[in-house]
């Protein structure tokens, strides 16, 4: 890296502002400058601990301090000043800025920079945007996680650059979940160095028609109220989402665990109706189809188009040179029906007639069910 960056940031001890900075050097960022905004009085900010606070860190060092012993370019000024952030500009020729800590930003600040400033907010935004994303997150039940973005002059609004999700444990404590949302900035920046050192930076708008105002006192305890409810539903959904990630790939220590865990999820469904069987006989993953099929599976399930699993067995045996029957035998094995009809009308011997595979047809032809 040897483009020069400024880094906005607060001139006092601030945490985030003494991560991101050596954060950045670590990855071979050396050329910054890092603009420290100086500490001032905030009118209106909620000062409640709603959230007790047990966590004991190391305090950050003073943001001066810190950029003389990294040998980093650092200047204490106003991120109002566009005239003066426009000197340092003009001395450091910087096109790109990354914020890491900061007053908002204005247009004519913005404006400075040719390849924009990243953001990284600590929420999904839109739904997010502004002052308390953390609980906004489970007043509007989105998931957690930090938004990568090049800011314009609306705030948390600008070009997407990317999300990622926190990912979650069925006990975590409020505490918890606000720390590990932290450290996922910490991540989101190194994922962001990685991208810019690969190449341009893919973004899209994002859409953000209003900034969140500031939640009242009310709502941020009826938030914390409902955090065990918006806890369980997004383990319980990134737990389902891993579990169909193993049927596809054919993890079936990683699937068997899930289930196990969580039996229920056994006959959960994705976004196109499928189970965790469907999924796993749809890329011909039979370790996985036996442990699931053993777990009780239902190896009629359907999915949105009316197709069992066997229906996606065969497909998937339709694509392959050298084709082995072993996932069908299981779930004949377990009580498959060959005679279910998809809705088109169609069922498995009429798959392997429409291919023109007489070898397949042979296959199911025996095992048709008389229908009534």
């Amino acid at each position: 890296m040897v483009d020069p960056v400024a880094v906005f940031a607060y001139a006092f001890p601030h945490r985030k502002t003494h991560d991101f900075i050596l954060e950045l050097v670590t990855a071979g960022w050396r050329n910054l400058c890092v603009i420290g905004a100086p500490w001032k009085k905030l009118e209106g900010i909620d000062g409640t601990s709603y959230i007790p606070q047990t966590l004991r860190r190391a305090p950050a060092l003073d943001t001066r301090r810190l950029c003389e012993s990294l040998n980093v370019a650092f200047v204490e000024m106003d991120h109002h000043d566009a005239e003066g952030i426009a000197a340092v500009q003009r001395k450091h020729r910087f096109e790109l800025g990354i914020i890491a800590g900061a007053r908002i930003l204005r247009r004519n600040v913005i404006g400075l920079f040719g390849e924009g400033i990243v953001n990284f907010h600590p929420g999904k935004i839109p739904e997010t945007s502004g002052l308390n994303a953390f609980f906004y997150s489970i007043q509007r039940n989105v998931p957690m996680g930090v938004t990568a973005h090049l800011i314009d002059f609306r705030v948390d609004a600008g070009r997407h650059l990317f999300f990622d999700e926190l990912v979650l444990g069925p006990d975590d404590s409020a505490e918890a979940v606000q720390e590990n949302l932290y450290q996922a900035q910490i991540l989101a920046l190194r994922r962001f160095v990685r991208l810019r050192d690969e190449g341009p930076l893919a973004t899209v708008p994002i859409d953000r028609p209003k900034k969140n105002d500031p939640m009242q006192a009310a709502e941020k305890w009826a938030a914390l109220r409902a955090f065990p409810r918006w806890r369980a539903y997004h383990y319980q959904r990134q737990q389902l989402a891993r579990l169909f990630a193993a049927c596809d790939a054919g993890d079936a220590g990683v699937a068997e665990g899930i289930v196990e865990a969580c039996p229920a999820m056994l006959e959960g469904r994705d976004d196109r109706g499928r189970t965790p069987l469907i999924a796993a006989t749809a890329r011909g993953q039979r370790e996985v189809v036996e442990r699931l099929l053993k777990k009780g599976a239902d190896p009629n399930g359907v999915d949105g188009d009316g197709r069992t699993p066997v229906m996606h067995a065969a497909e998937w045996l339709l694509q392959c040179s050298e084709p082995d029957p072993a996932v069908l035998d299981l779930l004949f094995k377990h009580g498959a029906d060959a005679g279910r009809r998809d809705c088109a009308g169609r069922n498995v011997l009429d798959y392997a007639k429409d291919a023109g595979n007489a070898r397949l047809a042979s296959y199911f032809e025996p095992r048709q069910r008389v229908e009534t």
